[in-house]
């Protein structure tokens, strides 16, 4: 891949990047910018001399030309990309550096160079022979005790200056891969040491840099603490760093505690100014240059960088299923769209980008929450309970505000460095490209850390094609379509689009040319920044002297699925109710599956108002009050994805609070909110039941399906059979099938399997690797139904980008968001509706049940038999199992497990004994609810009302593809 050694323009790159660096050898964030601004392609040939960006010399050039600018310019750009890639592993700002670090004042300067002095000293004093940090002694034969010092320093300060803490492991993780880096850009670093694996291994580095972080909390103190006026805290003292616990945020324990390093309010205060600071870690950026062609799955994408084809929790066996799919030749489809996705050239749209910049200058930025307001407490009040709820209510609000000021403070790290790199990319018009890879289901996703179009309004705003195609016939009509929804999804046909943007024109032209304005009209819009692009696209458009349809556009535009996947539900269930209500049947209007919920929910409200006890009339009254689309869309969207009761209450409240946070007569407490989203949460399920049903009844399927499939036994997997326990879970294997693509789709959800590591810092808890967990069987049969829709959708999406690829169409996607030039739209929407009938014509459920066949032939299930009911049967199964296992009664775990361990290999006579007797099987689900009659190939969907028992019951293996996954009976609506 590495230019040979005569090549002179990365030699030439390579020296520009190394001046570029400090003295340490470090590269900030903005440095790594700097070089990708400056050292550039010299086009100058092709302009005259003038100054242009690159997509706008590509487009004068006559077509002979074309070509060997975009050869020479994309050669140049590929050594340029190998640099960036290495450099972009390993960016911070080096404490050691602080003279160049725009701002940083003398008074800060000195605090951290003593806390490095005092550091370093204490460092050196725990590597002399017999003190505890002996054995990582090596590492400083290369890095000097200063710079690794320097190293932890940084990554300390970035981690828990914005938020004022930072969790351990994760903070201890990124600085051991931050170290590894470095030893291994180190030419005097050698991979073959013996004492290597003291820091490549995942512990021992964990180790090390806790050690040093706790060598620096320990020595860096505020030296003119008493002088500062810091109110007195004797857990502080004068330390700029101390250990806490904080609450765990991704769970609803209220118990459950992370160690974190906080650092001193008075040092984050005074450090938070220091953008370069924050701007620590390792970043995939965008490519300047073609994404590597995916070819096998751990060889695409980045040049230097690995990146596997498939994200997932676990690797190993990812790779193992990925490796056989890639052996046989089904991931060539797989392999053809990803790569298409990743040819899709983009570019920086320079107007959104200077607005943005100026923007940033001011204390709001559109799109982002702002601070709630400060809510007085009044000095008298009429009663007790006045007084507690006021109380109350501010309590909550002082919390929400700080919550809401450290998010905006990590917000706003974030947004700086997406300018900056924007900009970098922007100033000679740069190219870029985003490589795609994907998740377990199928998913794509672009690999990049920021600055792509599946980013939120504001990064899509930037992001406009490379290419630019005149608007043709019917280009200007999608523009007009993709701004009014961007702006407001209210309008439905196409000439009350038009009749949108004519009634606004005046509006549209102002913010092009004002965009700072006071009330400017794009800062109301849903997506404001989407929006502001197309007013800018639209000043252009209306002042281009020649006919509309010559007009050269780049704006991308959407095509969204109507809730995809109650779409996908529709067609696989032939339900004409439910495909009417999203689009998927042709109608003279287009249909807001969102405003049909919503009519529902109303519907519901009202009723509860006529019909409840007046205590629960006023309930529904407040309630009625809330419902809105925009209350409610969440929650409908993501029912066919899984959301939990839980979920759907939680959403609502969020969507509640976002519409009372700036209301200051609003009293609701907390539990009131609650309790009202969950009113309304649940009278949205029940709607979406009413109108989907055939979807829940899928969804039930799929979840039996996967009961069936996890708790089958295959004798393969049972390498020591002694040690087979068929009572436990410890068995239960991952929900798998192969989609129409080809694509393995692997349930792998395991609890968690856990070990202690113990640092100077703290002891800390890890996920065991090494160990394989037993698989978590609520987490499989929660997520089977929507991660089957995922997998459909993402099929859908890559059918789709083939066909649009053959047909020389851009395409780009955001999961059910299409995205093409404006001149292409047309072709693209019956592409997207030609390649859903394939899709769906193919039978998705047969092939589903038959793969589910196919991976389960080898194995067996167990099965209950009624003793008293079966008796025939039940002597002849007996007389077998006395011949294989001797006589005596075969009661209790022990010996069942002695005797189906026989059969799971020998189960020939048993199954002509099920042939011969044809008994009722019945199945249990390990996790809950009745027995289930077995016929001979459907799963009766009838619970019986004879009760398993060891007494009244018999066990037995019935072979899995005896009893293939019941067919899907639904009650359909299209004869």
């Amino acid at each position: 891949m590495r230019p040979n050694s005569g090549n002179e323009d990365y030699f030439g790159l390579k020296n520009a990047l190394e001046a570029i660096k400090k003295q340490d050898g470090q590269l900030s964030f903005d440095s790594l910018c700097k070089f990708i601004e400056t050292c550039s392609f010299d086009a100058l040939a092709y302009t005259g001399g003038k100054a242009a960006k690159y997509y706008e010399i590509i487009d004068s050039l006559p077509e002979e030309q074309k070509q060997e600018f975009m050869e020479r310019y994309l050669k140049f750009n590929y050594k340029k990309q190998l640099l960036v890639e290495e450099a972009s592993q390993n960016v911070y700002k080096s404490m050691s550096d602080l003279g160049k670090m725009i701002g940083f004042n003398s008074l800060h300067k000195r605090w951290v160079y003593q806390w490095l002095k005092d550091a370093t000293e204490e460092l050196e004093k725990a590597l002399r022979p017999g003190a505890y940090l002996e054995k990582f002694a090596f590492v400083f034969d290369v890095l000097p005790p200063r710079n690794v010092c320097s190293l932890v320093l940084t990554h300390l300060l970035s981690a828990t200056v914005p938020t004022m803490h930072a969790k351990v492991f994760p903070l201890a993780t990124k600085m051991s891969r931050a170290l590894r880096w470095e030893l291994s850009h180190t030419n005097s670093f050698s991979t073959s040491s013996e004492f290597t694996h003291l820091v490549f291994n995942n512990d021992h580095s964990v180790e090390f840099v806790c050690s040093i972080a706790d060598i620096l909390m320990r020595a860096s103190k505020i030296p003119e603490f008493q002088q500062l006026e810091i109110q007195n805290d004797e857990d502080w003292k004068d330390n700029v760093f101390r250990l806490t616990h904080v609450k765990d945020e991704n769970t609803n324990s209220k118990f459950a505690r992370h160690g974190a390093i906080e650092a001193h309010p008075i040092i984050c205060l005074h450090f938070k100014i220091y953008e370069e600071l924050f701007q620590t870690g390792s970043y995939n950026l965008p490519m300047l240059h073609p994404p590597r062609q995916w070819t096998s799955p751990h060889d695409g994408g980045f040049y230097s960088i690995p990146l596997p084809l498939v994200k997932s929790s676990e690797p190993s066996t990812s790779h193992a299923y990925m490796k056989k799919a890639h052996e046989t030749g089904q991931l060539a489809s797989v392999y053809q769209s990803v790569n298409a996705l990743g040819m899709c050239a983009w570019t920086i749209n320079q107007f959104t980008l200077e607005a943005f910049n100026k923007i940033l200058k001011t204390s709001h930025l559109p799109g982002l929450p702002t601070t709630l307001r400060l809510r007085l407490r009044p000095e008298k009040f009429p009663d007790e309970e006045a007084y507690r709820r006021a109380y109350y209510s501010w309590k909550q609000n002082e919390a929400e505000n700080l919550k809401k000021e450290k998010g905006a403070h990590s917000s706003r790290i974030y947004y700086d460095m997406v300018n900056r790199l924007a900009n970098s990319f922007a100033k000679n018009g740069e190219v870029l490209y985003l490589p795609h890879n994907m998740d377990f289901r199928g998913r794509v996703y672009p690999a990049v850390s920021f600055l792509s179009h599946q980013n939120e309004d504001l990064v899509r705003s930037l992001m406009m094609f490379w290419d630019a195609k005149p608007l043709g016939e019917t280009g200007y009509d999608w523009l007009v379509y993709q701004l009014a929804n961007l702006y407001n999804k209210s309008k439905t046909t196409m000439e009350q689009l038009k009749s949108f943007v004519e009634t606004h024109r005046s509006s549209i032209i102002g913010s092009a040319q004002d965009p700072l304005a006071e009330n400017a009209w794009w800062l109301e819009a849903d997506n404001p920044w989407q929006v502001l692009a197309l007013c800018h696209e639209f000043d252009a458009i209306w002042k281009h002297p020649h006919n509309v349809a010559s007009y050269r556009s780049r704006i991308p535009v959407h095509q969204d699925g109507s809730c995809n996947g109650l779409q996908h539900y529709s067609a696989l269930g032939a339900d004409e109710k439910a495909a009417r209500a999203v689009n998927v049947l042709p109608g003279d209007t287009m249909q807001d599956v969102y405003t049909t919920v919503l009519g529902l929910v109303e519907k519901r409200v009202s009723n509860d108002i006529e019909s409840e006890p007046e205590n629960e009339r006023e309930f529904a009254c407040t309630a009625q009050s809330f419902l809105s689309r925009k209350l409610i869309k969440q929650t409908v969207m993501t029912t066919v994805y899984g959301v939990t009761p839980y979920g759907a209450t939680q959403q609502v409240k969020k969507r509640i609070e976002e519409m009372t946070e700036n209301v200051l007569e609003n009293s609701l407490l907390g539990a009131e909110k609650l309790r009202l989203a969950g009113y309304i949460s649940g009278h949205v399920l029940e709607s979406i039941s009413d109108l989907f049903a055939g979807a829940e009844l899928i969804q039930n399927w799929l979840v039996d399906c996967c009961s069936r499939c996890i708790q089958a036994y295959d004798p393969r997997d049972f390498p020591e059979p002694d040690k087979i326990d068929f009572f436990g879970k410890n068995h239960y294997r991952p929900m798998m099938w192969t989609s129409l693509s080809g694509f393995p789709v692997i349930q792998m959800y395991r609890k968690r399997a856990i070990r202690e590591l113990r640092t100077p810092l703290q002891k800390l808890i890890l996920r065991d690797d090494l160990r394989l967990a037993p698989i978590d069987e609520l987490k499989l049969k929660n997520g089977i139904a929507p991660n089957f829709i995922h997998s459909i959708d993402a099929i859908h999406l890559l059918m789709t980008c083939l066909s649009a690829k053959s047909e020389g169409i851009t395409f780009a996607a955001v999961h059910d968001s299409f995205w093409t030039h404006a001149s292409e739209v047309e072709r693209l929407s019956e592409i997207i509706r030609e390649e859903f009938a394939r899709l769906h014509s193919s039978d998705i459920i047969a092939s589903l049940q038959q793969d589910m066949a196919h991976v389960n032939r080898n194995s067996f299930q167990l099965v209950w038999v009624n003793v008293e009911k079966n008796t025939e049967f039940v002597a002849e199964l007996n007389m077998l199992r006395e011949k294989a296992v001797g006589k005596g009664p075969i009661l209790g775990q022990s010996r069942l497990n002695e005797v189906l361990r026989s059969e799971i290999h020998e189960n020939l006579q048993v199954n002509a004994l099920v042939e011969t007797y044809k008994p009722r099987l019945l199945w249990v689900s390990r996790s809950a609810g009745p027995p289930i009659i077995y016929d001979d190939c459907a799963l009766s969907k009838t619970p019986t009302k004879d009760p398993v028992s060891m007494n009244g019951h018999l066990i037995m293996f019935i072979t899995f593809e005896k009893m293939l996954p019941f067919k899907l009976f639904i009650f359909v609506t299209i004869v």
